[in-house]
């Protein structure tokens, strides 16, 4: 058995997938104690290696999710080193699972790649090239049922990109809007699919999810001088996240089975997963007070301030996604 996996890669869904099933290993009446979901930017490395080398509780499996290691890692060698030779004592009732969105290449880049070869495995999630995505669209739809022609997956291809997890709310609008159809052609696609900013926005609010405070502050830039993007088509989309995230974070607490989570935020299984993880960044009083200055942005754009929209979403997002 793997002890230590190390993904990245574009096809966020496959990894998801992927991290559900190793997390899946873990009795279900005691996963709040014996599943761990951490941003690894910050982490106290000395902690984190007692917790990888610690039994679990009661059951059989302990998995650790950890999300961009790898720059805590890089910035501390020595402490690195130390880390890794602690994650050699590992139990086999435990697996690391570390997911870098942002690594490059084969992977090999990472501190932890060659240890991850020895005890675990090394595993890129690429979408691949724009034939690749369109393959992949047509795979995705074939399973919910749609039937999609070439062309339509061609033409979602080319508005979304290389999104794996906007693909996937896309094909779940057109699988609503398809019910009853015996095809859906590419006409269809362009009526119901945004152009590509929209994978922008859905970026932006994903990275204010994880608290990822540099790559949510350069999509939000981006957005709003190099694409124009009013500041008031932003705000509802961010405001939104963190009222899921607010329900996520009283849905987990309630400890509801995955699929009575997923019908209860209304979201696919996979989005689910991904509000309740986001949902461990912030404590119910961070939530509330981001929804509260959500609304104190919204009033500052519609007239009720002197700043520039670009300065009051920079403070935005950046009190958003500053830690706690």
């Amino acid at each position: 058995m793997a002890l230590l996996h190390l993904f990245f890669g574009d096809d966020e869904v496959g990894l998801e997938r992927t991290v559900g099933e190793i997390a899946a290993k873990v009795d279900p009446a005691l996963s709040a104690v014996n599943i761990q979901r951490l941003d690894g930017s910050g982490a106290d490395l000395g902690q984190l290696a007692a917790a990888c080398c610690s039994l679990p509780f009661l059951g059989n499996s302990r998995v650790i999710i950890v999300r961009r290691l790898g720059e805590r890692l890089r910035a501390a060698p020595k402490e690195a080193a130390a880390f890794a030779e602690a994650l050699r004592s590992m139990p086999p009732s435990t697996e690391l699972v570390l997911i870098e969105p942002d690594l490059q290449g084969d992977g090999s880049s990472h501190p932890l790649y060659g240890l991850a070869r020895q005890i675990g495995e090394v595993r890129q999630f690429s979408l691949g090239s724009r034939e690749d995505i369109e393959d992949w669209v047509a795979e995705r739809a074939a399973e919910r049922g749609l039937a999609l022609t070439r062309e339509a997956c061609v033409e979602l291809a080319r508005r979304v990109g290389a999104h794996a997890l906007m693909i996937e709310t896309e094909l779940d609008k057109i699988g609503a809007y398809a019910l009853g159809r015996p095809q859906v052609d590419a006409r269809d696609v362009r009526e119901l699919v945004p152009a590509s900013e929209e994978s922008d926005v859905f970026d932006l609010v994903d990275a204010i999810g994880h608290r990822d405070s540099g790559r949510a502050l350069s999509i939000v830039q981006d957005l709003m001088l190099r694409q124009a993007e009013p500041a008031q088509r932003l705000l509802p989309m961010i405001a939104r996240q963190f009222r899921l995230l607010l329900i996520a974070k009283d849905l987990t607490a309630a400890r509801l089975p995955p699929a009575q989570l997923a019908a209860e935020l209304d979201a696919p299984s996979w989005r689910a997963r991904r509000l309740v993880e986001q949902s461990r960044y912030f404590s119910i009083a961070e939530l509330e007070r981001a929804l509260g200055r959500a609304l104190e942005a919204d009033y500052a754009t519609k007239g009720g301030g002197d700043a520039a929209d670009i300065v009051v979403m920079t403070q935005l997002v950046a009190d958003l996604t500053a830690g706690s």
